[in-house]
């Protein structure tokens, strides 16, 4: 029922997958003759290069050289060690077996004979060259040595070698082998000796009498991280590691009974899900339109309860605890720590009138927000309880400075596509309603700065936000909220929208006397659709009036925002109305340099700065990004803090691997990572993983490039992805 049910998505990534192997391993055809282009040209992973002669036809010894490379204060190799990096010719399979073990050795590859024939082109007889393919095989038996040792099998043919080396023995017996094929070929500097000499579809696969075991690696010498990771993926066996390759493992009646190399390597995982309760009337969006305080809360008080009791069933699990000992302890502190902050939330809402009233609006926007965009009715609208238990926990770190928790950077960590974005979304409309209720100083100015490291990234969220701050504003008239018009700035680069009025002016003109026009660059046309009621939004929704830019949804009289919509895309129209929410990509930061009007968003302006700075997609933070990133993570804090408060940090990404270094990197502040790990991967109170017959299951497709011209083949696989997108039917 479930491959019935999915079987196109599944049979579309087969086709991918195929096309992949096809085109970058090959073969076309068994007996293949390239012609016009060389193999090398046609193919480029599976392959193991010949090595190359220096210019005086003096081998170079490429193992001796490695080992010279790679020891300390050694400076005169590094051609030789880029070399072997990038144009590798040897692969190799790591893997554990018994003592008592006989294994199968096999491996598979191709070479490519060249011949010329004369063909005719232009009316003249010219030279050819060609390829034919001659696939071969080699395989050997071999028992496990009893002692570390290592072994040259027989040659599957001259300066062809495959070794045997037992690396290691387990106190309980078991052996730490490798396998490795090294391609010995010497070849000149010539296409046609360095084509014919390299061994094409190269693939190593070893089968075991008895079943192969578990490679084991001790936590010598290993990360926290690293520690946390094995601990989380303790039930999960890895039977094999490639070298110059990926490796791949064969199941049957629960034995491993085969390992093999794989250059484009697949795996499958069902995607994971926000975890759904029981009895959660407290979810729904718009029960807090009525509820009664103290009722609401102990409904809250409840959910954390469940928490509570899920954190206490986990130390029960005697066994991982006592084989991890320090990323046990650690996951308890984390959850405990979640738990008290929760508490304090719910806390607050009891005894804050303020934080209470903005909780309400928060919920009701949202709930508008959805009910216009997804167009559901009210009564479906709900949290996950993920969502609803972020918000309670960054509440207190809204409201007080003074909060502990308020200097740290909460990083919510979800799947893609698991609700992340509502989340933060949920944060920004309490903070932005507090702000204005709480009426200390200038409550209008920029309240929330939302960045993203990619533009597209950025509108794409955008038409989301837009949603939400519509219906701020529309709350914001209706309950007679302090302060001025809620509206939210779109704030990226002139490549983008607008720096100046007058450009979009002349952008618009342009449009107007073509409407066949496209703008590339600066269109202030951002918005096609009102992000209230749905209505196309033409060049007739935007004038300029009084020097400003105003976009409205002209074409509904029956709209909230038939005659002005609170967006500003044009950067003056943004620095002179600072929107409550302004959502950008860090490299816009960079404005502040020169343009002295980018006060105006962080407090210059006579108002409060920023409350939360969100930022979205965290891991795309790196590199050389990353550095100037950081640099103006100072200078905004610094800005920010001069003109009245630092702003508390949280941020999102679906990947946490070294977030903690990076966020200390990048904002000199500690990381909180919500929700905090259990003690398995598959252990988690607020996610599931999904059952297969509602969502298919992700295929991650691996592709081992070592020696290929990387750009080449991203651009080969945007092209086949793109062809194939028309076979998918999900």
């Amino acid at each position: 029922m479930i491959m019935q049910k999915f079987s196109e998505f599944y049979n579309t990534v087969d086709d991918i997958i195929r096309h992949c192997r096809t085109d970058f391993i090959g073969p076309v055809e068994e007996e293949e003759v390239i012609e016009i282009e060389d193999p090398l040209s046609r193919y480029t992973i599976g392959i193991l290069w010949a090595q190359p002669k220096e210019k005086n036809s003096e081998t170079i010894e490429i193992s001796n050289a490695l080992e010279e490379a790679f020891e300390e204060n050694s400076e005169d190799n590094e051609d030789v060690k880029n070399l072997n990096i990038f144009k590798p010719s040897s692969m190799g399979l790591s893997f554990t077996v018994s003592g008592q073990d006989k294994l199968n050795v096999s491996f598979s590859y191709a070479v490519y004979h060249h011949f010329e024939r004369q063909m005719k082109k232009n009316g003249k007889i010219i030279q050819q060259h060609c390829y034919s393919r001659e696939a071969k095989n080699f395989s050997s038996i071999i028992s496990v040595p009893d002692k570390v040792s290592h072994l040259v099998l027989s040659k599957p043919e001259q300066d062809i070698f495959v070794s045997f080396h037992v690396r290691r023995i387990n106190e309980d017996d078991s052996r730490l082998v490798t396998i490795s094929v090294l391609n010995k070929n010497k070849a000149e500097n010539d296409f046609i000796d360095t084509n014919t000499k390299a061994l094409f579809q190269c693939k190593l696969s070893v089968r075991s009498k008895n079943g192969f075991l578990p490679v084991y690696q001790g936590n010598h010498h290993k990360s926290f991280e690293e520690q946390k990771n094995d601990m989380l993926y303790d039930a999960v066996n890895n039977y094999v590691y490639g070298h110059g390759c990926s490796a791949v493992h064969v199941e049957k009646n629960g034995i491993t009974e085969e390992i093999r190399s794989e250059f484009i390597s697949r795996y499958r995982m069902l995607q994971m899900m926000p975890r759904l309760l029981q009895h959660t009337e407290y979810l729904f969006m718009q029960y807090w339109q009525t509820a009664d305080r103290i009722t609401a809360c102990q409904q809250l008080e409840n959910f954390i309860f469940q928490y509570q009791e899920w954190y206490q069933n986990l130390k029960f699990s005697a066994e991982l605890i006592a084989k991890y000992p320090e990323p046990a302890e650690q996951t308890f502190r984390n959850i405990a720590q979640c738990i008290k902050r929760l508490h304090h939330g719910v806390h607050v809402l009891q005894e804050n009138e303020t934080a209470w009233k903005a909780f309400q609006y928060m919920n009701e926007a949202m709930l508008l927000q959805r009910v216009h965009t997804k167009h559901c009715p009210p009564e479906t609208v709900s949290w996950y309880p993920f969502q609803m238990a972020y918000i309670l926990q960054i509440i207190p770190d809204i409201i007080s400075h003074q909060s502990p928790f308020h200097d740290k950077v909460d990083l919510l960590w979800f799947p893609t596509g698991g609700g992340k974005t509502e989340a933060y979304l949920g944060v920004s409309a309490f903070t932005i309603f507090y702000r204005r209720l709480s009426e200390t100083g200038n409550v209008n100015g920029v309240t929330v700065i939302m960045r993203y490291t990619l533009r597209l990234l950025t509108l794409q969220q955008f038409e989301r936000a837009a949603a939400l701050i519509c219906a701020c504003e529309v709350m914001r008239k209706k309950y007679r909220v302090p302060g001025g018009e809620i509206s939210i700035g779109l704030w990226i680069g002139a490549g983008m929208t607008p720096n100046h009025i007058k450009d979009a002016a002349e952008s618009l003109k342009k449009l107007k006397e073509d409407s066949a026009a496209v703008l590339y660059e600066a269109n202030p046309m951002q918005i096609t659709k009102c992000p209230w009621c749905g209505t196309e939004i033409n060049i007739g929704g935007y004038t300029i009036r009084q020097n400003q830019m105003h976009i409205s949804c002209c074409h509904n009289p029956d709209c909230a925002f038939h005659q002005h919509l609170p967006i500003y895309v044009v950067d003056d129209d943004i620095y002179q109305n600072a929107p409550a929410f302004i959502l950008s990509t860090v490299d816009k930061f960079a404005r502040m340099t020169w343009e002295e009007k980018a006060g105006n968003l962080f407090g210059a302006n006579g108002c409060n700065p920023p409350e939360l700075i969100i930022q979205d997609e965290l891991h795309l933070i790196s590199g050389p990004l990353g550095s100037i990133t950081g640099i103006y993570e100072t200078a905004v804090e610094e800005i920010c803090k001069h003109y009245g408060n630092i702003p508390k940090i949280i941020a999102s990404t679906a990947t946490v691997k070294n977030a903690d270094r990076q966020v200390k990197i990048l904002y000199n502040r500690n990381m909180i990572q919500f929700p905090p790990n259990g003690l398995s991967q598959k252990d988690s109170f607020f996610a599931v993983e999904a059952d297969e017959s509602r969502k298919p299951a992700r295929t991650y497709i691996g592709i081992c490039a070592a020696g290929t011209g990387s750009s080449d083949m991203l651009i080969k696989i945007f092209a086949l992805l793109t062809f194939m997108k028309s076979l998918s039917t999900t």
